[in-house]
């Protein structure tokens, strides 16, 4: 056990103390952002779906717009129509900050104004038109990246999460499995030959800001079932054990694009081995990232048999 906790702490990732450089523009271009001249092509009139999140319904928006503004005296559906407009500028923003850095052909206030009016009519509101930006939160977010963490709190969590790979590869018996993708070696747990072998293996995603140990016991739970479990790390997050190779400018592997080519390698090798179909299901980002991996496996005549968002 302490020889695995050794080379559990050894391969895991360190925590992110400095953003890397391209990060840091995006995040600048950000801070730094106003209104735009105007897209070339504006949004037609009862258009957003296309600009905002378009998996989600025209409340979901609604909800995603309310929590950016961090409005603690409205609720979403009271927010006013310029509140709404603000909030879909700060959206817009984080979504297409590569516009911010190349041009001044983005979005301007009309257009913003036009997207929100049409999310509102779809969400059956008629909000007042003006008021209530004294009520959001500044837009403050880039100052503060990354929020520095005492060295005691590192350790101890870089400790704890160290820990759990000797349970699981020596109490539950899992294998820890390296997958050669792209970017780099990607790490995996795998519980294991399927009991019930009518069943397809299951990739297990985790979200955002974590790794694999924060679906762990949901494989073990699904793996007592009978499943076969596979467990990918991301690459690149805090006490990780999967580090990108090929990260631009020397920073970390932040593209979804690039999680969905890894998966999809790990999907292939599963295919390769005998697997008929693959089941995929996903925790937040991890979620996304299974929607996305869907619809590439669609296009691309790959068995996904089932997706769990």
């Amino acid at each position: 056990l302490g020889r695995s906790l050794r080379e559990s702490l050894s391969l895991m990732n360190p925590c992110e103390e400095e953003l890397d450089e391209d990060l840091r523009e995006r995040l600048r271009a950000v801070a730094a952002s106003s209104w735009g001249r105007g897209l070339p092509r504006g949004p037609s009139p009862g258009e957003w779906r296309p600009y905002l999140h378009p998996g989600k319904g025209a409340a979901e928006n609604l909800d995603e717009l309310h929590g950016s503004l961090g409005l603690t005296r409205r609720r979403p559906h009271e927010m006013t129509l310029e509140q709404i407009t603000e909030g879909v500028r700060r959206l817009l923003t984080y979504k297409y900050v590569g516009l911010l850095r190349t041009t001044d052909r983005y979005w301007s206030r009309d257009q913003a104004r036009s997207i929100a009016a049409a999310l509102a009519a779809d969400c059956g509101l008629r909000p007042a038109p003006e008021g209530g930006l004294e009520e959001c939160v500044p837009n403050g977010l880039p100052e503060h990246l990354p929020w520095p963490t005492p060295k005691w709190l590192q350790w101890s969590t870089r400790l704890g999460v160290g820990a759990l790979r000797p349970l699981f590869l020596e109490a539950w018996a899992w294998e820890t499995r390296w997958v050669e993708t792209p970017f780099g070696r990607m790490h995996v747990y795998d519980t294991g030959p399927a009991e019930d072998r009518s069943q397809p293996p299951l990739i297990l995603q985790h979200g955002m800001f974590c790794t694999g140990w924060s679906v762990a016991l949901l494989g073990w739970l699904l793996a007592r079932r009978g499943r076969r479990v596979l467990i990918p790390d991301l690459f690149d997050f805090d006490h990780g054990l999967s580090a990108s190779a090929r990260a631009p400018r020397g920073g970390k592997l932040r593209a979804p694009r690039a999680s969905v080519e890894a998966l999809c390698v790990l999907i292939r090798e599963l295919l390769a081995e005998g697997a008929t179909h693959v089941d995929i299901a996903g925790h937040s980002y991890g979620g996304f990232l299974a929607s996305q991996l869907a619809v590439r496996c669609e296009r691309e005549g790959v068995p996904l048999r089932r997706v769990v968002l």
